[in-house]
C-alpha cells in the first residue's frame, strides 16, 4: 500500500478530519509494534564481513535487526549463526547466553549482549571471512526509490510492505493513537491491549 493511499483511507475513516502532520511518526510507532512480533515475511539474511574480528555491533552492521531467526541446520541442529571454510557445508555456532558462552572455553559458540554479537571458535580454527545469520527485520517501509527499506514513510510514493493481512490492524492502530487524547487512561490501555492481542494472533496464524 502506498503511503498516499494509506493517508486517504485514514482520513476517510477518521470522519474526514485532516490527518495530523505527525502521522508519519505515529505510523512509525505502530509499524514498530507490529514488527516486534517478528513477521515471517520479514526474515532476511545478514552477511557480515569479519575482518578478523570476533565481536560485532549489530546497531551499525545490521541496523534493522530485531532478533535471530533460528532454523534447522545440518544434523538436525539449530542453526543461527554460521559460516563456511574449506567445506561446502556450513559450520554452525549455537547461540547461548553469556554465562554459557564464557564457560565453554573450547569455543564454537555465539552470544548476544545487548546489540553486540560475539563469537568464539574452536582451537585451531581461524576467524572466517564472513558470518551469516537469518534475522527478523524491523523495516516495514520501502522508499520510493524501490530499493531502500526504512522505519517510516516520508514520501507519498513510499510503500508500506507489511503483509496486506495487516492493513486493518495497521489502520486501527494509527486511529487508536490519534484518538489518545479523547480517551480515559483505563479505556485507552484496554484498547491498546486488545490491539496488541490482535497483532499477536494474526502473526501466529501466518
Amino acid at each position: 500500500m502506498l503511503f498516499s493511499e494509506f493517508q486517504d483511507i485514514l482520513q476517510e475513516l477518521n470522519t474526514g478530519a485532516t490527518n495530523p502532520n505527525y502521522i508519519g511518526g505515529i505510523l512509525k510507532l505502530v509499524l514498530g509494534k507490529i514488527s516486534r512480533h517478528k513477521l515471517p515475511s520479514r526474515v532476511k539474511l545478514a552477511n557480515i564481513t569479519t575482518s578478523g574480528a570476533t565481536s560485532f555491533n549489530l546497531n551499525t552492521l545490521v541496523t534493522d535487526f530485531i532478533d535471530f531467526k533460528t532454523q534447522i541446520g545440518e544434523g538436525n541442529k539449530d542453526r543461527c549463526i554460521y559460516f563456511y571454510q574449506s567445506s561446502s557445508l556450513p559450520f554452525d555456532l549455537p547461540l547461548v547466553n553469556n554465562s554459557r558462552f564464557v564457560d565453554h572455553t573450547e569455543g564454537g559458540y555465539a552470544t548476544l549482549i545487548g546489540r553486540t554479537l560475539k563469537i568464539s571458535l574452536p582451537s585451531g580454527m581461524t576467524v572466517p571471512a564472513n558470518i551469516y545469520f537469518p534475522y527478523y527485520s524491523k523495516y516495514l517501509v520501502l522508499d520510493d526509490d524501490g530499493v531502500t527499506e526504512k522505519e517510516k514513510p516520508e514520501n507519498s510514493n513510499d510503500t508500506i510492505i507489511s503483509p496486506s493481512e495487516f492493513d486493518d490492524i495497521l489502520i486501527d492502530g494509527v486511529l487508536l493513537y490519534i484518538s489518545r487524547k479523547e480517551k480515559e487512561d483505563s479505556e485507552y490501555a484496554k484498547n491498546v491491549q486488545e490491539w496488541e492481542k490482535r497483532v499477536q494472533e494474526l502473526v501466529f496464524l501466518m
